[in-house]
């Protein structure tokens, strides 16, 4: 469980409390995790959204993998969005770890529609 925040260029910051458990399989190389994630909005708007996630990882070498991962933002309190509507995204990642840091690079494309067409991410971390 951890406090969020978000900024899309051009909009409102997003404040959230995200509970995300982790089921995942190691086999051998492979990874495959699973993170029915759900986002408690703290701004005005608020609102309580499921936004389920999936990757596949195959390891390289014991400190790097190379990730295929499927973000999908399915409902929020008010309604269930159709398959259209929803804000879906695959990713190819480069995760790695580098002394006390863990790094996840990845570029994603939309997959529908209503997506955005094109995203980068960069997620970066710390261990104390």
């Amino acid at each position: 469980m951890k406090l969020c925040t978000s900024r899309i260029i051009g909009g409102d910051l997003q404040l959230y409390y995200e509970m995300t458990p982790i089921l995942a399989l190691q086999l051998e190389k492979w990874r495959f995790t699973i993170n029915p994630s759900v986002d408690f909005g703290l701004n005005k708007s608020g609102g309580i959204v499921f936004a389920p996630t999936g990757k596949i990882a195959y390891v390289i070498t014991p400190h790097t993998s190379v990730d295929g991962e499927y973000y999908n933002e399915m409902s929020n309190t008010t309604n269930v969005f159709p398959m259209a509507q929803r804000f879906n995204t695959a990713y190819l990642v480069i995760d790695s770890k580098i002394d006390k840091f863990n790094i996840n690079f990845g570029v994603g494309k939309g997959t529908n529609l209503n997506s955005d067409n094109w995203v980068i991410k960069l997620i970066a971390a710390i261990s104390f």
